[in-house]
């Protein structure tokens, strides 16, 4: 996900993809793709991590070219909040992994 500055204000997301594999009731996997639509989502700071604890953001977009492995042309909307998982070392914060935890919903037409 590329995007401005965060603490910027608004923070836009301007750009990006999506690839998740999903599962179904019984087992069968498949796969969805997208791009993230150009200004079409917003980050917000939910807890801004002081002193270098982790940082937490809460991200709302659009999708847009989303597939399966038997569908394409379909759009999406997700919200997640995203986790940055930070530590100190020599005096810098170095977020050395990240969670994502949330929604998508998709539309094929």
């Amino acid at each position: 996900m590329q995007h401005d500055p965060l603490g910027s204000t608004p923070t836009y997301i301007t750009g990006g993809s999506v690839e998740l594999t999903t599962a179904n009731a019984g087992g069968h996997l498949d796969y969805v793709t997208g791009t993230l639509t150009y200004q079409g989502g917003r980050i917000t700071t939910l807890n801004s991590g002081p002193m270098c604890t982790n940082q937490q953001h809460r991200v709302e977009g659009a999708l847009d070219h989303v597939a399966t492995s038997t569908t394409s042309g379909g759009s999406g909307t997700f919200v997640v909040t995203l986790t940055h998982y930070r530590f100190s070392l020599f005096g810098h914060c170095v977020i050395y992994k990240a969670s994502v935890k949330g929604t998508a919903s998709f539309v094929y037409s």
